[in-house]
């Protein structure tokens, strides 16, 4: 009888180990909601946005705490990790900005077409739509400023203008991030 009562808390004192609990503060302006589809649970954000719930993972929601408990595995820690950090960067503006740097080179925006010109060196002009999913775009003379709530699509956007034209590796033309540094190559003189 007592060899039993040892083993039960060993057994435990084991689970206790391998048992993963933690809760989420969830923000005023956020409305979470489960819900149960087809032997499948189900997290509502705002009623846009849903994710699934991973089998064996157990959700309890009060009025603004979001608790996350099971066993502990790489898909019950991703779900937390990923759904954490989607409630932080929920409602965050991000902005990011370009500068294009070299003589004659120059930005238009056509706002009511919805797209950028660029004139940059070449025998013709670059144009480039700007995409339809909340980005807001100021041009103060060579200098684009963006924001938006999508930082993937953000980063996305700026590559695709920083593609158009790249630093040139001896002197300063082509686009640059705000706090880019490169180092140049020396020209040799004969």
């Amino acid at each position: 009888m007592l060899i039993k009562a040892i083993k039960k808390n060993k057994i435990k004192k084991t689970l206790k180990t391998f048992y993963f609990k933690k809760q989420i503060k969830i923000p005023v302006n956020i409305v979470l909601k489960t819900f149960f589809l087809n032997n499948t649970n189900f997290l509502l954000l705002n009623s846009i946005k849903y994710f699934k719930i991973p089998f064996l993972i157990k959700i309890k929601l009060t009025k603004n705490i979001l608790y996350i408990s099971g066993l502990k595995s790489i898909k019950l820690n991703f779900f937390y990790y990923f759904f954490l950090y989607y409630i932080k960067y929920y409602n965050k503006l991000f902005y990011k900005k370009i500068f294009l740097k070299g003589l004659g080179f120059k930005i238009f925006l056509f706002s009511k077409l919805n797209y950028l010109e660029f004139k940059l060196g070449f025998s013709h002009r670059k144009i480039l739509l700007i995409p339809f999913t909340k980005i807001k775009l100021f041009i103060k003379k060579n200098i684009i400023l963006l924001q938006s709530y999508n930082l993937s699509e953000l980063g996305s956007f700026l590559k695709k203008i920083k593609n158009l034209r790249k630093p040139n590796s001896y002197k300063e033309k082509g686009f640059w991030y705000q706090y880019e540094t490169k180092s140049f190559k020396t020209i040799k003189k004969v």
